[in-house]
């Protein structure tokens, strides 16, 4: 079997990548939120494009899936419409900003995005999966959310702007984040290879101007989920959407890196509609659409993840290949696809070694560590 293919970049709206099931379009919510109005209509464009059902990724952003070729220029005309995606196509796909789903509207967190995303027509094109997160709160919640620069709270008060994969960064006015950000993405650009596409790798063998570290941010925190409204798989149905954005009350929805809403209402009719508490074990298992949904896949996935959910402490990561597309970090145990069936890899990511391989379903299913 041959190695799964690195694409290197994400799907963007103005960029679907095959899957298949058809084309997966990501939309990427301004400010991670969209209005009652905008969710409606992200599902009336999934029904009648894709497959019915959207996706939350890690990154806070929503996909559609599921669409044909021939649909694809309406789907993206639906979405222009809607005010879900920027018309500039480079600024759509330079968009990569991960913001606290915690902010207050027009705190130093929102203003920066805004800042960020109006000053991008300044930044020179980077790789695809490169990106930024706006962290600014009292505590860090998004330190486990894949980005490459960071705008975390300074102990001092100003704002770090740090290289993910260095501890430190260099304290900033608010005045000063944007540009300081430009220049650390010009010093990425001028000196990596072009096989290297993100911060973190790129630190591991070159060295880090000093003029960009020696301040740290504040305390990273497990964020508070217990307001969410958690999506098993981070997939939901586009009724269920357009009946949360017509439920009395709530104006808009904050979309997480965590794969579940955030709305100011805490209604009742919310919770029965997504009843899952942010310890159920359903929660704590990642899966990737797998067979026949993803051609890189060799396994179906979901539903053997909501089979083993809860089986072992800790979290699982049920990945239809090697990549990891799901969950693109460590888990207490992760399952790998490999030619119809898995490997296991206890306390690593799907590209460590394993622990056990050639298992099927049923060998999982009956599996128990000491």
């Amino acid at each position: 079997m041959s190695a799964p293919e690195i694409k290197g970049w994400c799907p963007g709206a103005y960029r679907p990548m095959m899957s298949g099931d058809g084309l997966v379009a990501r939309v990427r919510p301004f400010a991670s939120e969209i209005s009652t109005q905008q969710a409606c209509e992200l599902a009336n464009l999934s029904e009648i494009y894709g497959n019915g059902f959207i996706d939350l990724t890690n990154r806070a952003n929503l996909q559609i899936r599921g669409v044909s070729q021939s649909n694809y220029m309406s789907l993206l005309e639906g979405l222009t419409k809607a005010d879900l995606i920027d018309v500039d196509e480079d600024i759509e796909t330079k968009r990569n900003i991960v913001l606290t789903p915690f902010y207050k509207r027009g705190d130093r967190a929102h203003r920066l995005y805004f800042e960020l995303v109006n000053r991008l027509p300044d930044f020179p094109r980077f790789p695809g999966k490169f990106g930024f997160s706006i962290d600014c709160g009292p505590s860090r919640v998004l330190q486990d959310t894949s980005a490459d620069i960071r705008f975390e709270t300074a102990i001092d008060g100003d704002i770090v702007v740090r290289a993910d994969g260095n501890e430190t960064g260099v304290s900033v006015t608010e005045s000063e984040v944007i540009s300081t950000a430009l220049e650390l993405v010009d010093w990425f650009i001028a000196t990596k290879s072009d096989e290297v596409r993100r911060m973190a790798k790129h630190l591991q063998t070159v060295d880090l101007p000093s003029k960009f570290t020696g301040a740290s941010p504040v305390a990273a925190t497990t964020p508070d989920q217990s307001r969410m409204l958690h999506i098993p798989f981070g997939q939901v149905s586009a009724q269920d959407l357009r009946i949360l954005a017509n439920i009395n009350g709530i104006q808009s929805i904050r979309i997480t890196p965590w794969r579940a809403f955030l709305t100011a209402d805490q209604s009742p009719e919310a919770s029965a509609l997504f009843p899952h508490k942010a310890d159920a074990p359903i929660l704590a298992v990642s899966a990737c659409a797998g067979q026949p949904f993803c051609p890189q896949a060799s396994v179906e996935s979901r539903e053997l993840a909501s089979e083993l959910a809860g089986k072992w402490p800790g979290t699982l990561h049920v990945s239809g290949c090697a990549k990891g597309c799901a969950r693109p970090t460590t888990s207490d145990v992760t399952l790998v696809g490999r030619e119809g069936r898995f490997d296991l890899v206890r306390n690593g990511a799907p590209w460590d070694d394993a622990l056990y391989t050639n298992l099927s379903p049923t060998d999982l299913k009956t599996l128990d560590f000491d």
